[in-house]
Order: C-alpha cells, then sequence, then structure tokens
C-alpha cells in the first residue's frame, strides 16, 4: 500500500470534525437567511392601498414625469410615468402603494439620462411647454390644486393634468 492512501493517525476524527463544521455552517447560513427573509417581509410597516393610474393632457398621456402622493400625515408615495402614462405607486422600494386617505398629488421632471442630468445641472435642459406648463401648475406639494382620496385597494386613478 502506497503512503498516500494509508489511513493517517486521527483521520477519522478529522473527517468527523470537518463534517460538523460543514454542518455548523450550513444551519448558521441558515439561520441567517431566515432572519434575513423575515426581517424584511413587505408586510411589515402601515396599510397601504394599490394604486395604479394614468396621466393624461389634453387627452394625450404625459411621460417623463414623476408623481407624488402626499397624505395629510406619513410618508409620500410616488411612480415615475411611462411612455403611456400609466404608473404605479410605491411607498419606497420594498413596497408598492400608498397611505389610505386624501393625498395631495404632485409632479416633478427628474434626469432620466445622463445626459439630460448634465444639462439640468448646466441649466442647458430644454422642457417641453407642456411638461412646463404642468409643473407649474402641479410642481409643488404646497401649491397642486389636485388632491385624490385613497380609500380603496387596487384603485385606479386617471390625473388629468390640463
Amino acid at each position: 500500500m502506497a503512503n498516500w492512501a494509508k489511513p493517517m493517525c486521527g483521520s477519522t476524527e478529522i473527517i468527523r470534525s470537518s463534517s460538523l463544521i460543514r454542518s455548523c455552517r450550513f444551519l448558521a447560513a441558515a439561520a441567517s437567511l431566515t432572519i434575513l427573509l423575515v426581517g424584511c417581509s413587505s408586510d411589515e410597516g402601515p396599510t397601504l392601498y394599490e394604486v395604479t393610474g394614468r396621466a393624461t393632457r389634453n387627452g394625450q398621456p404625459v411621460n417623463d414625469l414623476r408623481v407624488h402622493f402626499a397624505p395629510e400625515s406619513g410618508r409620500e408615495s410616488s411612480a415615475m410615468l411611462d411612455a403611456d402614462g400609466r404608473f404605479r405607486l410605491q411607498f419606497g422600494w420594498e413596497r408598492n402603494g400608498a397611505l389610505p386617505g386624501m393625498h395631495r398629488v404632485w409632479c416633478e421632471r427628474p434626469p432620466t439620462t445622463p445626459q439630460e442630468e448634465l444639462d439640468m445641472q448646466n441649466g442647458t435642459f430644454v422642457m417641453h411647454p407642456d411638461a412646463l406648463a404642468i409643473l407649474d401648475k402641479y410642481g409643488s406639494v404646497e401649491n397642486t390644486p389636485l388632491t385624490i382620496s385613497v380609500d380603496t385597494d387596487g384603485q385606479q386613478v386617471s390625473l388629468e393634468l390640463d
């Protein structure tokens, strides 16, 4: 028998202890994952109602704006309008929806590309006249005339930003 094939003194204990270490590592990883999943559960926090909708101006879809639903108290929800003016409100990164109750709805025009961001910083960004008119009327939570009551889960709203 070659030397490499001979059992070494205590090799059974080494095998047993390495199996034990692997088992402990697995259990520790499983426990950590369980704590992480339970701790980051999306069910934590206030009751939210899912809100989707579409924003239009003069019957045409509005895009490239972010709409904000600001409740009378608590954190606001927001969403970016897609090319067809549609949106789904988000309450932070992990949860969709908005707090129940009355909301002031306001809009902003964030940059959608790095070049737009540079142009906005430099003051060279040219905004569409309709977007300027929308922001003039609905561009701040303090001055927006638009209010919406969020009172049912799965609510669909139509924002007419005329």
